[in-house]
C-alpha cells in the first residue's frame, strides 16, 4: 500500500474511533394544528436506543428525550431551560413510593374530617394526588378501524380511531410495519419506550392529569406505523403530526447521551 494510502485509511480508522458511528433510522415529522405555527420531530433509532428531538413554536418549546431500551433508562432534556432529567428502574420506584406515601397521607387528613367537607375535598382532589375515586367504572378504550384510507411521505395506510368511551382521542393513519423502512426495528424500539413510559406515568399519579398516557399507547395493537397522528381534546382537533421522511443514517453513539452543557436535575426535586 502507498504511503499516501496508508495514512489515509490510518485517518479513517482514527476517526471511526473517537467518532463511533452506525447506521440507524431517522424519521422527520411535521407538527400542525389549528392556528398555530408549525413545528417538528425528528425521531432517531439506533440499537435499541431512541432520541426524539421536538420543537414546538406553537409553544415555545423544544425538547429531547432519550431512552436506552437496555438499560431501561430515560433521558428528558428542556433545550430552553438547558436542563436535564434522568429516569430509570430506581427513580420511578423511589417516584411511587414517594407517592403512594404521599397520598396515605391525604386520606389520613381526610378521615378526620367532617363528612360533608371531606367529600367536598374529594371532589377538589379528584384526579389528583391519586384521589380519583377507583372504584367508578373506567370507560372503555376502543380502536375502530374506519374503513378510510390516506398516504403521507409515499405510505399508504388506513385510518383507525381511538376512544375513550363516546370521547374521540385520536386519529392514526397507520401502515403496516412490513412496508415501513427498517420497521422492525422501529416497531421494538417504540413498544419498549412505550411500556417503560406507562411506568413513568403509573410512578406520576398525582402530578399529572387522570387520563394521561403514553403517546404511542396503542401501538401494540396498530400493528403498523401511524403516518399520520392526529389527536383531539373535547372532540376538537388539536394537533397533527405526519411523516416528512423515513430514511436510514449513519448515527454518533454521542446523540444517545445527556446533553452537553446542560444542567442535571433530579426527578424529586420540589417533590
Amino acid at each position: 500500500m502507498k504511503r499516501g494510502n496508508t495514512l489515509i485509511a490510518g485517518f479513517l480508522f482514527a476517526s471511526i474511533a473517537i467518532f463511533p458511528v452506525s447506521a440507524g433510522t431517522e424519521i422527520k415529522m411535521k407538527i400542525t394544528g389549528p392556528d398555530r405555527s408549525p413545528g417538528n420531530s425528528t425521531m432517531m433509532i439506533d440499537g435499541g436506543k431512541m432520541r426524539v428531538d421536538t420543537v414546538d413554536p406553537a409553544q415555545d418549546d423544544s425538547t429531547q428525550l432519550i431512552f436506552d431500551s437496555q438499560t431501561k433508562t430515560m433521558i428528558m432534556a428542556d433545550v430552553n431551560q438547558r436542563m436535564y432529567n434522568v429516569m430509570d428502574q430506581a427513580s420511578l420506584a423511589q417516584l411511587k413510593a414517594r407517592m403512594d406515601a404521599a397520598k396515605k397521607q391525604m386520606e389520613a387528613q381526610l378521615a378526620n374530617m367532617p363528612p360533608e367537607q371531606r367529600e367536598m375535598m374529594k371532589k377538589m382532589m379528584a384526579g389528583r394526588m391519586g384521589m380519583a375515586d377507583d372504584s367508578a367504572p373506567k370507560p372503555t378504550k376502543n380502536i375502530v378501524k374506519t374503513g378510510k384510507s390516506a398516504s403521507a411521505a409515499g405510505y399508504d395506510c388506513q385510518i383507525h380511531e381511538v376512544y375513550s368511551g363516546q370521547k374521540k382521542l385520536r386519529e392514526l393513519c397507520v401502515t403496516p410495519w412490513g412496508k415501513i423502512k427498517n420497521g422492525g426495528e422501529i416497531k421494538q424500539s417504540l413498544e419498549e419506550m412505550n411500556r417503560f413510559f406507562s411506568a413513568f406515568l403509573d410512578s406520576m399519579k398525582g402530578m399529572m392529569p387522570a387520563d394521561e398516557e403514553s403517546p404511542f399507547a396503542e401501538i401494540e395493537k396498530l400493528n403498523g406505523f401511524p403516518v399520520i397522528f392526529k389527536e383531539f381534546e373535547n372532540g376538537q382537533l388539536f394537533e397533527t403530526s405526519t411523516l416528512q421522511s423515513i430514511s436510514s443514517k449513519d448515527l454518533s453513539a454521542d446523540i444517545f447521551k445527556a446533553p452537553k452543557g446542560f444542567t442535571k436535575q433530579s426527578m424529586m426535586e420540589g417533590m
